[in-house]
């Protein structure tokens, strides 16, 4: 008895183990297919773990419709719109007028609308006059023209220009800078500087300094100003069998570095283009990287990371990316982390995405981050958007309009 008693112990043990087991395997596999489902949207009968960070534009008919998080939004009043830390903007035709549309809400009538974290801008007409709202408070009038809008915001920090007795001013979050025009912010708006006109020529005010010659501002970034020392319209002019002419001389906080078109500056690392021995070379960090191609804007940076192009001798265009010759190549783009271009394997455009081949594919668009990549892909002779490994389905046009979100 006692002995029969022991074994009828031993098997309910033992039962109950299998079944734990089962339920661990049965967990196992759920897991595992949930995985393989987000990482291999492609296989037929598999859902598609859409990106939550990812929306962009699908043509259907003639309208633009918004995608995001693979769900359509709804038309849109044309194919623009913003997409910051998970917040979407953008514009629609409510009763024959555009309105703007903010986290699904309706804003009410505008245009032009632009964010920043949790801040939100656009243009409105009153009468004859086009306004500036900025988080629901009306700024009142500002000055545009058919081809230029002043208004930017960047954080918590908006700037815009303004007509005051006839004179364009500068505004700051709120505050009159006094006349003047053409002004950049750094790149979290705490910083400010600006052009004003004077009987002298164009300077640069910033911080309350005024630098003299100045003209176009490039960049404002720790601490420091860097703009043109000569009037912008003579920062690249022309080529000739002598060389380039035409370069503007570039100028940081009054001190004059170099001649040189095309600058950029992130994190304290600058890049532009400048003269040397005739050619036209790419600096970058202080550092002479050799030739670039010379149309004024074959380079990028991000934190770290940079890019340039160069004609090799048969006239093509050789992409460098950090100093290492890529070979033939096009349409690079850049982020933090991350480097893509595209060049032809076997005759056929592919998307090569740091160093790795994501095969057919053009027009790729990377995150500010790097870490993500989308890009075109014929599919069954129609246009789909590839967002790693995932088709996120066709976009019925020729264009991707795609964001990530910050």
């Amino acid at each position: 008895m006692i002995q029969i008693k022991s074994n009828q112990k031993l098997l309910a043990f033992v039962g109950l183990f299998l079944v734990f087991a089962l339920v661990l395997t049965g967990l196992f596999e759920l897991k595992k297919g949930t995985l393989f489902r987000a990482g291999n949207g492609r296989e037929k009968g598999r859902a598609i773990a859409f990106p939550k960070d990812v929306s962009f534009v699908r043509f259907v008919g003639n309208e633009p419709h918004l995608i995001s998080d693979g769900k359509d939004v709804g038309g849109l009043a044309n194919r623009y719109f913003e997409f910051s830390n998970g917040r979407l903007v953008f514009e629609r035709d409510v009763d024959g007028e555009n309105h703007v549309f903010f986290n699904g809400k309706d804003v009410g009538v505008g245009f032009r609308s632009m964010i920043s974290a949790d801040n939100l801008a656009f243009y409105r007409k009153v009468g004859d006059d086009t306004h500036l709202i900025y988080n629901d408070i009306d700024l009142g009038t500002v000055f545009i023209t058919e081809n230029y809008y002043s208004a930017r915001i960047a954080g918590s920090n908006i700037a815009y220009e303004k007509l005051v007795d006839g004179v364009i001013h500068v505004i700051y979050n709120n505050k009159d800078l006094g006349d003047g025009h053409g002004f950049v912010l750094s790149e979290d708006g705490n910083d400010i500087a600006f052009e004003r006109d004077s009987d002298k020529g164009g300077v640069v005010i910033y911080k309350g300094n005024i630098f003299a010659p100045g003209a176009r501002i490039y960049a404002v970034s720790n601490g420091s100003v860097w703009y043109a020392s000569a009037a912008s319209s003579s920062i690249f002019s022309s080529t000739s069998s002598d060389g380039i002419a035409g370069l503007s001389g570039i100028s940081k906080n009054g001190e004059k570095i170099g001649e040189g078109i095309g600058f950029s500056c992130l994190e304290k690392k600058c890049a532009y283009q400048t003269i040397v021995g005739g050619k036209l070379h790419f600096i970058y960090d202080g550092k002479d990287f050799g030739e670039i191609w010379n149309i004024g804007d074959a380079f990028g940076i991000a934190k770290n990371n940079f890019f340039f192009m160069r004609l090799n001798e048969a006239g093509e265009t050789i992409v460098v990316h950090n100093g290492k010759e890529l070979g033939v190549g096009s349409d690079p783009v850049i982020g933090d982390e991350g480097f893509a271009y595209v060049k032809k394997v076997d005759g056929k455009k592919h998307v090569i995405y740091n160093e790795k081949d994501l095969g057919e594919g053009v027009k790729p668009i990377i995150s500010t981050d790097g870490k993500s990549i989308a890009f075109v892909r014929e599919v069954d002779g129609k246009k789909h958007v590839f967002v790693g490994a995932d088709d996120l389905g066709e976009i019925g046009g020729d264009e991707l309009f795609l964001k990530f979100s910050n």
